[in-house]
């Protein structure tokens, strides 16, 4: 009797041990890849793109025009969005948008701003 309770007790303790390992290792992957997908660039991207163009609106003067080289970040950008998807500026706000979600940074200017994309460039002119 002695002899079938230990190898209940081993089968047990081997079955535990083995769920507790691939439950592990899921975790540590999820994790893993989880990490990977918030610094995977587009979202960095987007947040650099979206605070250097308010920072420009904010520090500009009247009758300034300033171009951007966006080429990086419409190479970037998910294939079925079109350059005037990817960026708007109104209301505000500046509103990137690389992939599914996109980030809005808000500028406090009060002038007048207008922007195009012309190829790889983006033209914020200030009046």
């Amino acid at each position: 009797m002695a002899w079938s309770q230990y190898q209940k007790n081993k089968k047990g303790i081997l079955t535990g041990t083995v769920l507790f390992l691939v439950l592990n290792v899921v975790f540590f992957a999820l994790v893993l890849f989880f990490a990977y997908q918030s610094t995977n660039g587009v979202d960095i991207k987007e947040k650099i793109l979206a605070k250097q163009i308010a920072s420009f609106i904010n520090s500009a003067k009247p009758d300034t025009l300033m171009i951007f080289n966006i080429q990086e970040y419409l190479d970037s950008a998910q294939k079925k969005l079109s350059p005037e998807d990817i960026l708007k500026i109104e209301n505000g706000e500046v509103k990137i948008k690389l992939n599914e979600d996109s980030f809005v940074y808000s500028y406090f200017s009060d002038y007048q701003i207008g922007y195009k994309i012309s190829g790889n460039f983006l033209e914020v002119s200030i009046s």
